[in-house]
């Protein structure tokens, strides 16, 4: 038996009552997959954070980026 309330996150992404092994096992391969994907990226750009931000134009460039997916994320909240 898998034990559900050890996994906080689970239930905004699926229903634990009607998951299966199989869907548990899909969770967990996409997690291993995934996190080792990003995970490396972030490690790049943390190498060399002053190259990556070093002008203003390159920090105006991210805020940007930054207030477009906070804006993209408040649409779901602000239509339900």
């Amino acid at each position: 038996m898998i034990a559900w309330h050890n996994l906080a996150p689970l239930p905004a992404a699926t229903d634990p009552r009607t998951s299966t092994a199989i869907g548990y096992l899909e969770l967990v391969v996409a997690t291993l997959v995934v996190i080792p994907t990003i995970v490396p990226g972030y490690a790049a750009l943390a190498t060399r954070p002053g190259k990556f931000v070093a002008g203003a134009k390159a920090r105006r460039c991210i805020n940007k980026g930054a207030s477009a997916v906070m804006a993209g994320a408040s649409v779901p909240i602000i239509v339900s």
